[in-house]
């Protein structure tokens, strides 16, 4: 830190690796993840409390047509944005959803849009 003092937090935070790119190839700095790991490396740990309003029920329901909606509360919990991707795994009784990486496509690479997906268990 001591070496970044011309930086602002928003640049120090995208240096070290806190950020990513979303599914409009958008660059997402992720602040508040980066503050908590400054305290947490000063030895100060905060609570993860609910945040003010709705909270998440973890419960959801599977529709008639067999889909399910995460709905917005998870959605911004953990910074997904509309568009991104999400990976499905399956074990014996469990359905687990991950962020699937983002690859960005170039110009030149016109293979990448007619690839299909491969799923990792």
């Amino acid at each position: 830190m001591e070496s970044n003092k011309d930086m602002n937090h928003y640049d120090i935070a995208r240096a070290t690796g806190y950020s990513r790119t979303t599914v409009g190839q958008k660059e997402r700095v992720l602040i508040t993840k980066f503050m908590r790991a400054l305290l947490e490396a000063q030895g100060l740990t905060l609570k993860s409390g609910a945040k003010p309003g709705k909270t998440a029920k973890y419960l959801i329901t599977v529709h008639s047509t067999g889909g399910v909606l995460l709905g917005k509360t998870y959605v911004e919990q953990f910074g997904m944005e509309p568009g991104d991707k999400l990976r499905i795994a399956v074990d014996d009784d469990c359905i687990r959803l991950m962020p699937a990486p983002v690859e960005p496509v170039t110009v030149s690479d016109t293979s990448a849009s007619t690839e299909a997906c491969s799923v990792a268990t």
